[in-house]
């Protein structure tokens, strides 16, 4: 009789073992905790959709969240998973599980993939950049530099099949070099051809402090301040940057008299702050045959931000 029981017991213990252990309610709660961390991370997504200007491709950060990193149909998976991991037991609990969280892992990664393209990648809106800029100095919409727009393309070629790690890094020399030099090309043709007649000569607002002359038949700055003693802090928070180029007018003394914007950096703050840098400048003119003579002084004042 003892060993009928003892096998009986043994019978039973193995049905038991059979069946696996289920998950935790730990373990669902932090599932369930990685979904709504997913879900404060798309509200945050869609505080930025309606707070910034679109990509190159016309999209919001919500767009990309939605389509790469927690679709409609795998939001529906997970939480069906993580219902029947509750609610069921053993293996088939444990397998919803497992496959709840895979998904879960997957989606937080394509979201911080998202979330880095955005934040850091500076070609998002180059377009607009380069508008500011052709709009304040009367040029074509279009970038006249076919390596922009070629960056540009193999950029969205990435962005098409959801690369963003890709993206980002091709979006680099998009801005730092295709970007910049299109706006410095354009920048030196323009001073070129400005007619002297049109511009606009904004007078001193504070008076001249030292003259000089020197022996070369060019007037020239002596000393000038940093720009990034005059960078406005509203221009740094809204990470503005740019080129202004100037042209000071200098009398045979050496005392500038004035100051014309040749080129604009397309962001009046910028170029005011310029100008700000041009009072704190001095200049020495030029002689000929040992005599001082008036002239002008172009030259450009540049505003970048510390990369960190």
């Amino acid at each position: 009789m003892k060993t009928l029981v003892a096998c009986a017991c043994l019978l039973l213990a193995g049905v038991g073992s059979a069946q696996g252990r289920g998950p935790s309610k730990a373990e669902v709660r932090n599932a369930e905790r990685e979904l709504a961390d997913l879900y404060f991370r798309r509200d945050m997504a869609a505080s930025l959709a309606s707070a910034r200007a679109r990509d190159v491709r016309g999209r919001h950060p919500l767009d990309d969240f939605t389509e790469f990193a927690l679709p409609v149909a795998t939001e529906t998976r997970i939480k069906a998973l993580l219902a029947s991991a509750a609610r069921k037991k053993g293996d088939e609990a444990r397998s919803s599980l497992t496959e709840a969280q895979a998904l879960l892992k997957a989606a937080s990664a394509r979201e911080r993939e998202i979330a880095a393209y955005w934040n850091q990648s500076p070609a998002i809106f180059w377009r607009e950049r380069w508008k500011i800029f052709a709009d304040a100095n009367g040029l074509s919409a279009e970038p006249p530099a076919p390596q922009l727009v070629e960056a540009e393309r193999a950029m969205l070629a990435q962005l098409q099949s959801g690369d963003f790690v890709g993206a980002a890094s091709q979006s680099a020399p998009i801005v730092d070099r295709e970007l910049q030099a299109a706006i410095v090309k354009a920048s030196v043709e323009l001073a070129k051809s400005k007619d002297p007649a049109t511009l606009n000569i904004i007078p001193n607002a504070t008076p001249c402090k030292e003259v000089s002359t020197h022996a070369g038949p060019e007037a020239r700055i002596t000393r000038s301040g940093s720009p990034g003693d005059f960078y406005p802090p509203s221009s740094i928070r809204r990470e503005q940057e740019g080129d202004t180029v100037l042209r000071a007018f200098v009398d045979a003394t050496g005392c500038p008299t004035g100051v014309s914007i040749v080129v604009s950096s397309g962001y009046p703050e910028l170029d005011r702050a310029a100008v700000q840098l041009y009072e704190a400048t001095t200049f020495a003119a030029g002689t000929e045959n040992g005599v001082a003579v008036a002239g002008d002084v172009t030259f450009k004042v540049t505003f970048r931000l510390q990369k960190h």
